[in-house]
């Protein structure tokens, strides 16, 4: 054989040997390819995704909560009537006029009317009772709100608005004789103030109430 015979037999095997090589490498190119669309999902991107679905939660009631007329608290504490800063300000210092009366406080807390009482020393708690009852009337009265009847103790404000419950009063009672500190509570459906005593069996109660009022 003539060595040009030669390299037209070799050339061929080259031309044959590059197209197996080409029918052998196009299905694995197509398998490459088909191996990188369709990744598998691993369980660990779970997280990630839970992670932010909770973000996004949260941010959506924070944003909920800042922009509606806000919680079923808030809702409950609009339903009472509005309560002049200024005619409070002249209860409390009418009240704090009393003889026997070293200091009084006055505040509100959503449906709530907050009265905190200092008494003399030589005042006793039955004296201390009655300066009580007679104070939450000068503050009615002072807050000039009219009753749902004339046999009604306290104005609409102490009690009911139409079908709206309105204020209850909390007081606290603090003085230098026994029976001290002592509580009071009057609910917005009831005409009178019932008290509570210190004694034995509240007594760990009522020393952590006068350590609280002498941390202030």
């Amino acid at each position: 054989m003539s060595d040009s015979n030669k390299k037209q037999l070799r050339h061929a095997r080259s031309e044959d040997s590059k197209h197996v090589d080409d029918n052998t490498s196009a299905p694995r190119r197509r398998r490459a390819k088909e191996s990188k669309g369709k990744r598998k999902f691993k369980p660990i991107y779970i997280i990630p995704i839970v992670f932010v679905v909770c973000c996004l939660g949260f941010a959506y009631y924070m944003f909920s909560s800042l922009n509606t007329k806000g919680p079923v608290y808030g809702q409950r504490c609009s339903s009472g009537m509005t309560l002049d800063l200024s005619k409070m300000t002249e209860a409390q210092e009418k009240i704090s006029q009393t003889e026997g009366i070293s200091s009084v406080k006055i505040s509100s807390d959503c449906l709530i009317i907050k009265m905190e009482f200092k008494f003399a020393e030589d005042v006793a708690l039955e004296d201390a009772k009655q300066m009580v009852i007679d104070a939450t009337h000068v503050f009615d009265e002072t807050m000039g709100y009219p009753k749902n009847s004339e046999e009604d103790a306290y104005s609409k404000m102490l009690s009911v608005d139409g079908d709206r419950r309105q204020y209850d009063l909390e007081i606290v009672l603090y003085g230098g004789q026994e029976g001290f500190p002592a509580y009071g509570t009057k609910q917005y459906r009831n005409n009178e103030i019932t008290f509570t005593d210190a004694n034995a069996k509240d007594q760990a109660l009522a020393d952590s109430v006068v350590a609280g009022q002498n941390n202030e």
